[in-house]
Parts: structure tokens; sequence; C-alpha cells
């Protein structure tokens, strides 16, 4: 990430829209598709591995919980992020960086305590905090991912080549949790495309 913002700031090529990305960092609605490509690029050549969960609002599923709290709608889909990741990491120190949000009525803060309260119960070591969206560098990864699959989950937002980005790094994508329908997309079944996560969508 580092890498690439110096490479952002320093090569004549991006000095046009230079000054929108030192006000908005990495956030991929704001940067230009230069800077995307810049970051992408760079991304396919990292060992990492992205794990999703994602809910249809307009589903049968969410209206069925919409009456919850935001807190509450925002544990269910915590819970089912991070959980398996967690006990399969169980003798590692498992670290989180959140980016800030505000929920209702109880904060984001509450909700955190109250889940890493119950993985320490269970003998889980994990730490975390909570930053501003430009906070920590490493969250502008997350954004562009975010956005990635925004793009081809959201009506008339879909963009020909959001999905060939997607298809690029699906080999690195985990798992895509798709909530709604209780379907789970898998690297180690090799289902995780286009195709499977609009259908199910």
């Amino acid at each position: 990430m580092e890498e690439v913002r110096a490479k952002i700031n320093n090569e004549l090529i991006f000095n046009a829209f230079r000054d929108d990305f030192k006000a908005s960092g990495f956030h991929a609605v704001d940067n230009h598709p230069e800077i995307r490509v810049a970051l992408y690029n760079r991304l396919l050549k990292m060992n990492w591995r992205a794990y999703f969960v994602v809910v249809n609002k307009e589903s049968d599923y969410f209206k069925s919980i919409k009456d919850k709290d935001e807190h509450e709608i925002f544990m269910i889909s915590l819970s089912k992020l991070l959980y398996n990741r967690i006990r399969k990491a169980k003798k590692d120190n498992n670290v989180f960086v959140f980016e800030t949000i505000q929920l209702k009525p109880k904060s984001l803060k509450f909700v955190l305590d109250d889940f890493f309260e119950q993985m320490k119960k269970k003998n889980y070591h994990c730490e975390y905090s909570i930053v501003e969206k430009n906070g920590d560098i490493n969250l502008g990864i997350i954004d562009y991912l975010n956005y990635m699959i925004y793009s081809i989950l959201t009506k008339n937002k879909f963009h020909v080549r959001m999905g060939q980005l997607f298809e690029l790094f699906a080999p690195k994508i985990a798992m895509i949790h798709i909530q709604h329908s209780k379907k789970y997309l898998s690297r180690v079944n090799e289902n995780i495309n286009i195709e499977n996560l609009q259908k199910y969508w």
C-alpha cells in the first residue's frame, strides 16, 4: 500500500488527480480509474485471502431481521464473518482493525467488546482497534475489494471491468457467505465466480 501511494505521489502520470487522492486516500468510489488500476495491480501480486459476508437488503431474510437494532444486525454478520476464522487460528494472536461506523442504539465499541469477550471466554487470543477511514492504510484494501463486490451485485451498477477484475481476484477470495440465501461460495470448491454470486444474490 505504501509503495502504491508513493508511486501515485511521485510519478508524473498521476499529476492530474494527485490532489484529489491526497484528500481522499485509497477510496475506490472517489479515486480515479488509473489509481484503481495501480492498486488492483499491486494487490494481484500479493499473497492474501479475503472473506466476505453479504446480504441483500431487499431479501425476505433481511426484512425478517430489519426490526432488530442496527448493532444486533451488525453482530450477526460479524459473527458469521469472524468466528470460524478465529476458531481455526486458536493458537494465533488475532489482530483486527475496524473502520469506525455509527451503530444504534449500541456503539461499535460496545458490539466489539461483547464479541471479543465471548472469544476470550473460549480462550481465543484476539485484540482489536477502531480507526477512522484514513487511520490505517490497509483499510483501503477492504474498501477496494468491497467496491468490486458492490459493483457486481448492485442493480444498474455492474461494470464490465469490475467483473473482469473479480474473475482475476477470485483465486484470492477464500469464502463469500451470502447470508440471505444461506449459500457459501468457497475457493476450495472452486465455485467463486460471477455467475454463482449473481445467481444466489
